[in-house]
């Protein structure tokens, strides 16, 4: 078709009179050179079902078989060869790019040749060519290139998670957390990118499992920046594979993770251009570093107040190698500082606001055993402002490590409970466990908080005079009491009865708690109670109120007490139960 067209051309051009063609018009450019090889590629290949056999006779040297194929997805194509012929194998793609490339040659003793070649590709069409080669020691014989061949084939297809290609941030498939991603590194697709959004700071913990012979992660930012990476990581190749945990701390932001089967990314020519194909699987998990100040905040212009005894929770990342915080004393006093760090080393500084230092502690590892380290300092400083710098460094600027922290700056003045006024405290019925009332706890006006101002403790459970006592938390110190009573359980009065002559016989249930019961009556529901009996044994529950008036109603009431030295503890009254005699 190129022919007869530039065979036109040139026809036109010379009727024209156009002798002189430029160059250019008839010399093919490169990709109508490809075009042109695939369209005869395509019209001599012949078609090859992956799973069957494939046979031939080479004749002569250069002569080439042409074989159709195409995988429905990405996958490995394995190639069982036995041949009499010394060979030379080629894959190229649809766009007519060489993909793959093997040779092989006979045995100078048997003239034969046992080989099991494998090859990883993307979904699409490809087209293999097997051609005859001479050895170089052969030249100007082509004995080397002939006899007969056959191809045993096969295919394992790959669901990868993710569709291809995704070679670029703007292909980058996004990551889920805590889900398996199936992919491929082939001959044609040396690299997959995944995007990873953390909304928050924290720790990716990526579980990875290769079954490539080597393989690298790169992990960049959305600027491109790396950020961190991790090459010459090679398989154990008794099992064919390789199983890594990488954990990398990182502030919030966009990560794009490449992942390509190279032996290194950089240094050396020889380990860069080594190459691996094959399948991988990872899983990337994220712990939320919990950071509850604002980010970043790694100079003084940027740098986080912090309030006196509020805990802080920070992280030093590979992209946020340290934290800075200010804060203010009022007056000379001493400042607490309280650091628990989760990183192997840290070191903390203090400078003023002319930037004299006033700590410089560097070169703290953590305890291997419990993977963190927890110090406590305590400087006097004159009134003024002041610096607070963590940094994740082994000392000064050298070997920088990463990881959470806690952080806790004391530098108020704590005020004490004892001049806070507390709530009274109402008799409390007895319950048999120990009695812990609430109270309503103000200082200057303003309520405190229970466990976050003031803890409440009692031990008191008998029948009796109790306490609590309340002790100051927080920006809070000192101690206060406060006493209440502990009475009798309520009683239950249990009926009023008229069953004789102008008798009203009364009965309730017994408290084995209480000393005994007083039983009070009027004639009125609401008022004037009269206390017509001292009942002095607990295992009294009724009496008989003779003397009555017939025709008339009576109400009843009672209460129980318990007696502790020289002091006696009542009940409230018990219901109201009303009888009208009627005998």
């Amino acid at each position: 078709m190129r022919k007869r067209v530039l065979a036109f051309v040139l026809a036109i051009s010379v009727a024209a009179g156009m002798t002189d063609m430029p160059a250019f018009a008839m010399e093919p450019t490169k990709v109508e050179q490809s075009e042109e090889r695939q369209e005869k590629a395509s019209r001599t290949a012949e078609p090859l079902t992956l799973g069957k056999e494939i046979s031939g006779k080479i004749t002569g040297a250069r002569e080439t078989k042409s074989y159709q194929f195409t995988l429905p997805k990405s996958g490995r194509v394995t190639w069982k060869i036995s041949s009499y012929v010394n060979y030379s194998m080629k894959i190229v793609d649809a766009a007519g790019k060489s993909v793959w490339t093997k040779a092989g040659d006979c045995s100078k003793t048997t003239g034969y040749l046992e080989d099991t070649l494998t090859v990883d590709l993307t979904k699409g069409t490809y087209y293999l060519e097997f051609t005859g080669k001479i050895l170089s020691n052969l030249i100007g014989s082509s004995s080397a290139a002939k006899g007969t061949w056959k191809i045993g084939t096969s295919f394992a297809g790959v669901d990868v998670t993710y569709p291809e290609p995704n070679n670029s941030s703007a292909q980058a498939s996004a990551v889920a957390f805590q889900k398996y991603i199936t992919g491929q590194i082939a001959e044609n697709d040396d690299r997959d990118i995944y995007k990873i959004t953390l909304t928050s700071a924290g720790r990716l913990n990526i579980d990875m499992t290769s079954y490539m012979k080597y393989y690298t992660m790169d992990l960049s930012d959305k600027d491109g920046k790396r950020v961190w990476m991790s090459d010459r990581n090679t398989w154990n190749k008794s099992m064919g594979k390789r199983t890594d945990n990488h954990q990398v701390d990182l502030a919030t932001g966009t990560y794009y993770l490449e992942i390509m089967g190279k032996k290194a990314i950089e240094p050396l020519s020889a380990e860069k251009l080594a190459k691996s194909t094959g399948t991988y699987q990872f899983r990337v998990n994220f712990q939320n570093a919990r950071v509850n100040h604002k980010e970043p905040n790694n100079d003084d212009a940027s740098a986080c107040q912090i309030n006196s005894g509020a805990e802080i929770r920070g992280q030093i990342a590979l992209n946020d190698s340290c934290d800075i915080f200010c804060f203010n004393v009022a007056e000379k006093r001493d400042v607490k500082i309280v650091l628990t760090s989760y990183m192997k080393y840290y070191c903390i500084y203090v400078y003023d606001g002319n930037g004299n230092q006033k700590l410089n502690d560097e070169d703290n590892v953590w305890n291997t055993g419990t993977g963190s380290r927890r110090d406590n300092y305590t400087l006097t400083l004159e009134k003024g402002k002041y610096y607070l710098k963590i940094t994740g460094n082994e000392r000064g600027n050298h070997n920088p490590y990463t990881g959470n922290y806690t952080l806790k700056v004391t530098y108020k003045t704590k005020k004490n409970l004892k001049d806070a006024k507390v709530s009274k405290i109402s008799n409390q019925p007895y319950t048999g466990k120990v009695i812990e009332p609430k109270v309503t706890v103000k200082y200057k006006g303003t309520t405190l908080k229970l466990n976050k101002d003031y803890t409440v403790s009692a031990s008191q459970k008998k029948i009796g005079s109790a306490k609590v006592t309340l002790k100051g938390k927080g920006n809070y110190t000192g101690t206060k009491q406060i006493t209440f009573k502990i009475v009798p359980k309520k009683p239950s009065l249990s009926k009023v009865k008229n069953s004789k002559s102008k008798t009203a016989v009364i009965t309730w249930k017994r408290d084995r708690n209480v000393t005994g019961y007083e039983i009070y009556r009027s004639t009125s529901k609401k008022k004037n109670y009269k206390k017509i009996k001292n009942v002095t044994k607990n295992k009294t529950t009724s009496y008989n109120n003779t003397g009555l008036k017939k025709n008339k109603t009576y109400y009843y009431k009672i209460r129980s007490y318990k007696k502790s030295g020289k002091q006696k503890y009542y009940s409230s009254y018990s219901k109201v139960i009303s009888v009208k005699i009627k005998k």
